[in-house]
């Protein structure tokens, strides 16, 4: 009877914790948007401690590490296209450029017919 009091009283009062301490970690994600604080470090572990109770954390959770990979992605690409189009490199696709030395009217270093 003692446990069963106990099992009651600390499912309500994790519930709070877990509510309290979630939503106070997203929301100060929330608020650093507009600081130089970076919030993709607030935001996901508040919605972490929020998907300890609550599906519906899990679920923005995971499309917020999907949006997460996908940015990433995108800026490896990003950065390997940016280093394969560095001066001197190839850029994939496209015909190499190959220096020619050009003839000036009135440039004395070659003659026709010479």
């Amino acid at each position: 009877m003692i446990r069963d009091r106990l099992l009651r009283i600390r499912e309500p009062m994790r519930r709070l914790l877990v509510v309290v301490l979630g939503g106070t970690t997203v929301l100060l994600g929330l608020l650093t948007i507009m600081t130089p604080i970076p919030a993709a470090i607030f935001i996901p572990a508040g919605l972490t401690i929020l998907s300890v109770e609550f599906v519906w954390a899990q679920r923005l959770l995971s499309r917020y590490q999907a949006v997460a990979r996908r940015a990433a992605a995108a800026l490896h690409h990003k950065k390997k296209l940016r280093e394969s189009s560095a001066p001197g490199a190839a850029i994939p696709g496209s015909v190499p450029y190959i220096a020619v030395p050009s003839v000036l009217p009135g440039d004395q270093t070659q003659t026709p017919g010479a």
